[in-house]
């Protein structure tokens, strides 16, 4: 398939996208919640431009947002590992001990069969996302993992 062929499927909606974040220190939590809340099977390119694309300026970091769109064909190159949307966000990265924490929860809360698309993590600081994760995991009775307790 060449490049022009994707881009008519792509705006006919046959391809799917992830917004990819490069996962560092410096993401900014608006970023970090999109990437982590993302369907597993991706959106159109339709739906991402009703919803925003990175540096389109609705994210905290604005014009200087590193993320980009990544067609889900690359994504799951591996479908045997099945590989969850934290396993994204965790590989080779420098993340703080605080964004650690923040994903192991959402690993936790999506483990216990709980949908991701309930959080709402957008437009929260790092700091009030962890709250609001923990109050969530608790009220639910959801076990909170013992490494984001004892940090």
């Amino acid at each position: 398939m060449n490049l022009t062929q994707f881009w008519q499927e792509a705006r006919a909606g046959k391809h799917k996208f992830a917004w990819v974040s490069l996962n560092d220190a410096k993401v900014c939590p608006d970023c970090m919640a999109i990437a982590l809340q993302q369907p597993h099977e991706g959106a159109t390119w339709e739906e991402w431009r009703a919803f925003g694309f990175p540096k389109s300026g609705h994210t905290v970091c604005q014009g200087a947002c590193r993320c980009r769109m990544a067609p889900m064909m690359y994504m799951n190159a591996q479908p045997m590992l099945e590989p969850t949307r934290a396993d994204y966000i965790l590989a080779e990265t420098e993340l703080t001990p605080q964004v650690r924490r923040i994903v192991t929860m959402v690993e936790a809360w999506e483990e216990a069969g709980e949908n991701v698309d309930e959080l709402n993590l957008l437009g929260l600081s790092a700091k009030q996302q962890e709250e609001y994760l923990r109050r969530q995991l608790r009220l639910r009775g959801i076990e909170v993992p013992e490494e984001v307790t004892a940090a």
